[in-house]
């Protein structure tokens, strides 16, 4: 009982001491040491509301920095023209996306602890069949596909982070690459 208030308390950033117990819960930012990190990021315009109550952090296309909820993430340059919604309403998180080659490369990273993680995403847009999505964390290659079905493709693998930030980009063979959100969870 201790340690999962313990966890809680520091997930929440609240200082807690328990009567008896020499341990003290410190916010370390948005990492507890008690669980496993596991986040959602759906990337879409600023005009949209978030997916907050969906579990999402919005990426709205910003450059690397400070966010809401204790988070650092964002992109190597100004990505917010090349956030979009769809409008098709398949899904909210599917209809919103970002592209990742137009007007240059771009890369998005998270700051997360050095680790093993499984990171899964989804690329496509509705009903747009154009495109070769190759996208990767870190050097593994996690999505590659055509958009199928509705549009979308993909992916999931194992990756390593050993510089405290996991990196997400356009891997070789890409075209038209979009990339609607990215589940992360800490092994």
């Amino acid at each position: 009982m201790k340690r999962f208030l313990l966890s809680a308390a520091t997930a929440l950033g609240l200082g807690l001491t328990l009567a008896g117990s020499p341990a003290q819960a410190q916010s370390p930012g948005p990492f507890s040491p008690f669980t496993s990190l596991e986040l959602r990021v759906n990337f879409q315009p600023a005009s949209n509301p978030p997916l907050e109550n969906y579990g999402y952090l919005p990426d709205n296309g910003l450059i690397y920095g400070a966010r809401q909820f204790g988070f650092t993430y964002g992109w190597n340059v100004d990505n917010t023209a090349n956030m979009v919604d769809a409008g098709h309403d398949v899904d909210i998180v599917a209809q919103r996306h970002a592209r990742l080659q137009q007007g240059g490369e771009r890369v998005w990273e998270i700051s997360v602890p050095n680790g093993v993680y499984e990171v899964s995403m989804l690329a496509g847009e509705p009903f747009n069949y154009v495109g070769a999505y190759r996208i990767q964390a870190e050097d593994t290659v996690v999505l590659s596909g055509l958009p199928t079905g509705y549009g979308y493709t993909t992916g999931l693998a194992r990756v390593a982070v050993s510089d405290g930030r996991l990196t997400v980009k356009s891997a070789a063979g890409a075209a038209n690459n979009k990339l609607n959100a990215v589940f992360i969870r800490q092994l």
